[in-house]
């Protein structure tokens, strides 16, 4: 089977730890030196260092009472579960904070990049994007605004923290998608700081719950 596990340090080829996730819920935490646990070398991912990832592989492995997080089979599940509505919020106000970086970025390359004897800020087409870009940023503003509101005096729902995370980090990779392709070739250059705010939300409509996870969620409340 298949899984991804959560590595807290990789350092000379290895991690140094492992949380693992059994049937989509965090069940024991294993050391690098467990007998019969091997892991390869990292695995590069589009986002390029922004976390960890390698394939870990498991024969015979026996877990000792004292790793099973929680306490218990399963106990690890709740202990995720109590905080994720909080990491769904403070990732929206990430995913916000790179849209508004990207904008800002973008706004400076097209005012100092010409094409056919002029600004590219000065086509209309680059306008309209731009004034699109800063209306939807405002919106996930306001509305991430909001839920870190009900964040702090206990009132957030499971079901808005969903909505939280699904509309931020859609609207990041769309606004960073787009500012990306006004910077032309030069966008997806790797040493480009808007290649790597691009790459990244990329996997963010994807890390602490799927785009299409978050919409399960928001269903489930509605009745």
């Amino acid at each position: 089977m298949h899984q991804w596990l959560y590595a807290d340090d990789v350092a000379d080829g290895g991690a140094d730890g492992y949380a693992e996730w059994q049937h989509g819920l965090v069940d024991s935490a294993y050391r690098q030196d467990s007998k019969g646990l091997a892991a390869s070398n990292g695995i590069e991912t589009l986002h390029r260092g922004c976390a960890n990832e390698a394939e870990v592989f498991f024969e015979d492995v026996r877990v000792p009472k004292e790793r099973l997080l929680g306490g218990r089979p399963g106990g690890g599940f709740k202990q995720a579960m109590s905080v994720l509505n909080d990491m769904r919020i403070a990732n929206a106000a990430r995913f916000v904070a790179a849209a508004e970086l990207g904008f800002d970025l973008t706004v400076e390359f097209v005012r100092e990049r010409k094409a056919f004897g002029q600004r590219i800020l000065d086509f209309q087409n680059t306008q309209f994007v731009l004034a699109s870009i800063k209306t939807e940023i405002s919106d996930a503003r306001a509305f991430v605004d909001q839920c870190l509101a009900r964040t702090l005096d206990g009132t957030l729902t499971p079901t808005e923290a969903s909505m939280a995370k699904l509309h931020a980090s859609e609207m990041e990779f769309s606004v960073l998608d787009r500012c990306l392709q006004l910077h032309g070739g030069m966008g997806y250059a790797h040493e480009m700081p808007i290649s790597q705010l691009w790459s990244r939300a990329r996997a963010d409509r994807i890390h602490t719950g799927s785009s299409e996870i978050q919409r399960v969620n928001i269903a489930r409340g509605i009745g």
